[in-house]
């Protein structure tokens, strides 16, 4: 089995309407990049470090 794996920054943008009530986190890449890169990929993850650990999280969750 095959795996790509792409590493991107992540960005706080208002949400789709605008209206700044919500936020959200995204990947930090131009135009319809992002939709294209987001909209093909079959999970999406977030690397962070938590003291000398570095940590996947493939839940979405904290």
């Amino acid at each position: 089995m095959k795996a790509l794996y792409l590493v991107g920054h992540m960005k706080t943008g208002d949400g789709e309407d605008g209206t700044g009530d919500a936020s959200m986190m995204t990947l930090d890449l131009p135009g319809q990049l992002r939709n294209a890169v987001l909209g093909a990929a079959d999970t999406v993850g977030r690397l962070y470090r938590s003291r000398r650990q570095n940590i996947l999280d493939l839940d979405g969750r904290r």
